[in-house]
């Protein structure tokens, strides 16, 4: 990434954060798209707001923010077709749904589900990042009665998919694509996001 790029969205954010307290009486919780000083749209959701802005806008020049008060939310988000950096913390939809993750072997116990293994969990954190950074969005994680971690990544654009961690190193991935529900099974998680988990999550 270039040093002027990096230049040019530090200075998105900090406008962001010298206009934070009107942004938060306009936009508080959604998420904004900012460039040359400018809100160029507000969204429900960080990849709601990359997929629309990217449509008039090159990626890489602008920034992406939600919206909130305090600095629980700031991250400086660099945009470009190969890349994915944060610069400061990660977005605090990622972090929830990590740390919900980790809790899940306790959320199992309390439940009586059986625990999910280490090797679910592995797969699931590894499976988790990685579809954030195909789609960022709120995701939601939890244990299941089958002692397996589940990451489901709610609706957008009339799509949605649940993925299925098992204890084995496996996987189930159910999708909703318009009203079309497709599932696919995998014996090993190891090569997973595929073209199918991706296509759901686009």
């Amino acid at each position: 990434m270039a040093a002027g790029v990096t230049d040019a969205l530090r200075r998105e954010f900090q406008f962001y954060r010298d206009n934070q307290d009107e942004m938060v009486e306009k936009y508080d919780g959604k998420v904004v798209a900012i460039k040359g000083g400018v809100a160029l749209g507000a969204y429900d959701s960080l990849g709601k707001a990359l997929n629309e802005t990217q449509k008039t806008h090159e990626l890489g020049s602008f920034l992406i923010q939600k919206v909130s008060e305090g600095n629980k939310d700031y991250t400086i988000t660099i945009r470009s077709p190969a890349r994915l950096q944060f610069d400061s913390t990660v977005t605090s939809e990622l972090a929830t749904a990590l740390n919900d993750l980790h809790e899940s072997k306790s959320e199992a116990r309390e439940e009586g589900y059986p625990i999910p293994s280490e090797r679910a969990l592995e797969n699931a954190e590894r499976l988790l990042k990685a579809m954030y950074r195909i789609s960022p969005r709120h995701f939601e994680v939890y244990p299941t009665p089958d002692g397996e971690i589940a990451i489901d990544a709610p609706g957008g654009y009339n799509r949605s998919a649940l993925l299925l961690c098992d204890s084995q190193g496996g996987a189930l991935c159910l999708v909703n694509m318009n009203g079309n529900h497709r599932r696919a099974r995998y014996s090993s998680s190891e090569r997973l996001p595929d073209r199918f988990i991706r296509e759901a999550l686009a």
